[in-house]
This record gives C-alpha cells, sequence and structure tokens, in this order.
C-alpha cells in the first residue's frame, strides 16, 4: 500500500494516529509525494494559481476519494489548511478549497480568512459605555488595535476600552470564532463609515463584560491566559443589562 493510501485508508477507519504518524506533509520524502500527486491531478493553471498566492505542499492535503467528515478530521490532525481532490466549484469547475469548503480560486479572500483562522494572536474583549456594546476579536497589537476602533470609529462609537485579554495563542482566529458563536443572541451589527466608505461591524453585541468575558474564557484551552486589563471597579462600569 503506497503511502498515499495508506493515509486514506487511515481516516475512512476513522483513526488520525497512521495519518499524523506517516504523512505529517512536512519531512521531504511524504512533502515529494505530495507534490506529486499535485503535478498528477492540478491543472498547470491551479499550479500557477497557488505559487501566486505563495501556498506550496506544506499547505495542501489530497483529499481524494475522501467524505467530507474524514478529510476533515486529518486536515484538523496535519495542520492543513487547504485541499484538492474534491468536487470542483459550480462556477468555474475548480478544485483548490479552503478547509471549510470555499473555493479558494473564486474568492482569494479566503486564503487570507484561513491563515487568519490558524495564525497566532492575541484575544480581548473590548467595551463601548456609550453604545453598551461588547467586542471578541483578536490582533498582534492590542494597543494598535484599540487605536484603530477608536479612530475608525467601529460600530460608529469612539469610546471603546480593552477590558480583557490573553496572550499570543495558537489558533486564535478559532477560538474567536468560537466565543462569538457562543454569543450569537446577543449579536449586534451595525453600519458605520470608515475612510469615507460604509462598512458593516459583525463583531459588537449587546451583552455586558461578565457574559462576553465567559464566552471568551469558555473557549479557551486553558482559562487562566484570561487577564483582565481594568480594575474591578472599571469592569463594573460595563456590567449593564442587554441593550436593546
Amino acid at each position: 500500500m503506497s503511502t498515499l493510501r495508506a493515509m486514506k485508508s487511515a481516516s475512512v477507519s476513522g483513526s488520525n494516529e497512521l495519518v499524523t504518524e506517516r504523512y505529517d506533509g512536512r519531512s521531504p520524502e511524504h512533502s515529494a509525494i505530495l507534490e506529486a500527486a499535485m503535478k498528477a491531478k492540478l491543472t498547470p493553471q491551479e499550479i500557477a494559481f497557488l505559487e501566486s498566492q505563495g501556498l506550496g505542499a506544506e499547505d495542501m492535503f489530497d483529499g481524494s476519494n475522501m467524505s467530507q467528515r474524514d478529510r476533515e478530521a486529518a486536515m484538523e490532525a496535519l495542520g492543513k489548511r487547504f485541499y484538492f481532490g474534491g468536487k470542483p466549484c459550480g462556477a468555474a469547475l475548480h478544485t483548490l478549497r479552503a478547509k471549510a469548503g470555499h473555493c479558494i480560486q473564486c474568492d482569494t479572500s479566503k486564503i487570507a480568512f484561513s491563515t487568519r483562522h490558524s495564525s497566532p494572536a492575541r484575544l480581548y474583549v473590548a467595551g463601548s459605555l456609550r453604545g453598551q456594546r461588547t467586542k471578541i476579536g483578536s490582533a498582534g497589537s492590542i494597543d494598535e488595535r484599540l487605536v484603530r476602533l477608536r479612530s475608525e470609529p467601529y460600530g460608529g462609537f469612539d469610546d471603546w476600552e480593552m477590558l480583557a485579554a490573553t496572550p499570543t495563542l495558537a489558533n486564535a482566529g478559532k477560538i474567536e470564532a468560537s466565543a462569538q458563536r457562543a454569543l450569537r443572541d446577543f449579536q449586534q451589527p451595525a453600519i458605520y463609515t470608515k475612510a469615507g466608505v460604509a462598512q458593516l461591524a459583525r463583531e459588537m453585541f449587546a451583552c455586558s463584560f461578565p457574559v462576553a468575558a465567559k464566552a471568551l474564557i469558555d473557549a479557551l484551552p486553558d482559562p487562566q491566559e484570561f487577564e483582565l486589563l481594568c480594575n474591578l471597579q472599571q469592569a463594573k462600569r460595563y456590567e449593564w443589562q442587554r441593550a436593546a
């Protein structure tokens, strides 16, 4: 059985052990196998597209003949963000997709989104007293993000304060998305103007700081990584009832 077939057999059987042990995609041997599969299954145009986006074999996964469930489990185990070998997209028959299934050739923004989703960053909870809104987000620099939130002003409010944050964490985007899903019943998007262009603020929630903080803490691998950036007296100012 070839290494490629062994990888698929292991995934289909429900075990990721062989996948991670025999086909991690990082060793020269494994990378060469994947590069050969890419050359055999991708068009010259698709290969050129990957090169234009700075993507190589280390970023890709061969999902040929795999169910969605098995493919996603194997990609999660290997830390892969993009795959080929699945069903072509309906728009242009492209076969290069992000882990979630989006065609990355039709919408290249999915490449940046997938990269952000798995990139290290700090997570934070910010609050606006004027808007009675909280925001959960991620950023490389908390100080720089606060300046941007106020200057834009995000959601139409310029009084944002950073209330809590984490150290730099791997897969910050994934944790952020999990915390935001927990607050979906509180989500209050708003249109605001940024540099003269209308923008939609999606990451605002009509809940108090304790509710937002709990959502982030519950999403963290280690709750001890949550740290207040304000004192308790300041934090209590953000304990309003659910805004209208």
